[in-house]
């Protein structure tokens, strides 16, 4: 799932759930970007599904959203790729409404339904809890 960029003004934020950040933020559920302090905006990218959340640490982003979208990328949001998140056989539905990158390996995702996945390994596999 890569997005086109799009150069956008600067907008209030409808929906941010996971830490402020100036150079992310999320609208009308599309992840943007501003790599001038906020003067300007790039759609970054779009999913299926809109977007509700986001997390960075470094040049690791993590986009959560309706319907258990999960998108990642490693290189600053250049490139995305859709992370499937399952458990036992069971794939994650729920909205992902938070995400917590608590270290480069370690990631929390919250969802509408009060569930908690979370990954050791960098979102390779998961356990709900």
């Amino acid at each position: 799932a890569k997005g086109g960029m799009v150069a956008l003004r600067a907008a209030a934020p409808a929906v941010i759930t996971s830490k402020q950040n100036a150079n992310w933020t999320i609208v009308d559920g599309v992840l943007q970007r501003s790599l001038d302090s906020g003067r300007n905006w790039q759609a970054v990218v779009r999913a299926d599904h809109a977007l509700l959340c986001y997390a960075n640490r470094g040049n690791e982003v993590w986009a959560g959203g309706q319907a258990g979208t999960l998108l990642h990328s490693t290189d600053g949001g250049t490139t995305w790729s859709a992370v499937a998140v399952s458990f036992a056989g069971h794939p994650l539905s729920s909205d992902v409404n938070h995400i917590d990158v608590r270290s480069p390996a370690e990631i929390v995702l919250a969802t509408d339904n009060h569930e908690t996945w979370s990954s050791a390994d960098g979102g390779k596999t998961w356990e709900k809890k």
